[in-house]
């Protein structure tokens, strides 16, 4: 947890490694949503939105850093 929530963001926000951060965010995000919201997945809240919307934004967001990379802005000069 301390890795997924605290250092691989600080990688994110500085570029390092943004492919292998993104992963480890995603798999980070995926696990909490098995393990703690698994009964909510099918939910919706009274004004219609989805309960875990923001989880799943996280995990949609990080998947998309890990396809696509950091781009030219990065701190590494590897794709990895």
């Amino acid at each position: 947890m301390f890795i997924g929530e605290i250092i691989e963001p600080i990688f994110l926000f500085v570029g390092f490694r943004t492919r292998i951060a993104g992963l480890i965010i995603a798999i980070n995000t995926f696990m909490a949503i098995f393990l703690i919201l698994r009964e909510k997945v099918f939910a919706s809240k009274e004004a219609g939105g989805w309960v875990i919307e923001l989880e799943i934004l996280f995990l949609l967001g990080a998947l998309a850093l890990f396809f696509t990379g950091g781009g030219k802005y990065a701190a590494s000069l590897k794709s990895t």
